[in-house]
């Protein structure tokens, strides 16, 4: 099961202990991969590497929406040879 978390910078839940809990279940969930995606400032890309997220996506936000930052996403995303449809379940933290 591939799974795609989303986390906007401006929701309460982009923490560290969120991206913690993230990274502590990333590769330890026997069967399901879990893909992590960050929309925001650098600081939420710095708390995801600093709490152990493995090889995090980032996409900055214009205007601090992440609404605005969905093109710049989905451009990191095709970098990397992913697409939304790749993934069984998406989990958006905001």
């Amino acid at each position: 099961m591939q799974v795609l978390h989303l986390i906007d910078a401006a929701s309460p839940q982009a923490t560290g202990t969120t991206l913690a809990m993230i990274a502590d279940a990333q590769g330890r969930l026997g069967h399901v991969e879990q893909t992590v995606a960050l929309l925001g400032g650098t600081h939420l890309r710095d708390s995801a590497i600093e709490a152990g997220v493995d090889d995090p996506i980032f996409a900055s936000t214009p205007f601090g929406h992440a609404a605005f930052g969905w093109p710049r996403l989905r451009r990191a995303m095709r970098d990397r040879g992913l697409n939304l449809r790749d993934f069984d379940l998406i989990h958006c933290w905001s």
